[in-house]
């Protein structure tokens, strides 16, 4: 498939075409457009428009109550290069389009983005977190866990709270990441503690030699941890136990 060029349009007033779709339509430029019209917009790859948006505007704009509020640019590429259109959509400073690859992610279940969706948490815009927070929260295949658990990994301090309730609010099972969840609380702040005894305690029961390293592990760090601490500590141990 060849490139074609398209502009990414956004009205303020413009019914949604559909759930997570927003007001994007994309409109064709060139042979493969087939004809001039609006469509819902696939992923496709951002670059800074450099004319024509104006015969755009003149064309289009009057038809629909809602003005453009958006316009860029677009390179339709080969389904196997979304993941890296995305990419480039996540570290985008324009917002609307950082909220359209959010979407798509969550369309197309592009699971390598995850670390990059994780980095988001940290963003300055509010609803841009929440976006994000709401994506991680949503992943129910189970090959997303690897990838949480490399963010976690690389997660700066202020991120942990948010990554690490992903994990229970997700559902999946990280009954064989045990030990991970058990360090995460007995290293951490309370705050991430807690969600980390939070993803312990909708585990299943680990297998022998997890739970008795994990009881070990416990047993000797209780002792030193701060009285808030040492509270979640000893839930850990509580279920621990249950299992024991």
């Amino acid at each position: 498939m060849g490139k074609v060029n398209c502009f990414l349009i956004r009205f303020s007033q413009f019914p949604a075409p559909g759930p997570g779709q927003a007001h994007d339509f994309l409109f064709g430029l060139g042979p493969a457009s087939r004809e001039a019209g609006l469509f819902p917009l696939p992923p496709a790859l951002p670059q800074q428009t450099s004319g024509q948006v104006d015969l755009l505007r003149t064309r289009f704009g009057p038809i629909f109550a809602g003005k453009i509020e958006t316009d860029h640019l677009l390179t339709m590429t080969p389904s196997t290069t979304h993941a890296a259109e995305l990419s480039r959509w996540l570290d985008s400073e324009d917002l609307a389009l950082v909220e359209s690859a959010l979407a798509r992610v969550r369309q197309q279940g592009e699971l390598s983005l995850m670390p990059q969706v994780a980095r988001l948490l940290g963003h300055p815009d509010a609803a841009t977190r929440r976006l994000a927070q709401s994506l991680l929260n949503d992943i129910k295949d189970p090959l997303a866990r690897g990838l949480v658990l490399e963010a976690i990994a690389a997660a700066p301090a202020p991120l942990l709270g948010p990554l690490v309730a992903s994990c229970w609010e997700s559902g999946l099972d990280y009954t064989v990441h045990l030990p991970v969840f058990v360090e995460l609380l007995l290293r951490q702040d309370y705050a991430v503690g807690l969600e980390a005894l939070t993803v312990v305690q909708q585990m299943e029961r680990p297998d022998e030699l997890a739970l008795r390293q994990a009881l070990a592990r416990v047993e000797q760090q209780l002792p030193g941890l701060d009285a808030g601490r040492q509270g979640l500590a000893q839930e850990l141990l509580d279920q621990l136990q249950s299992w024991a």
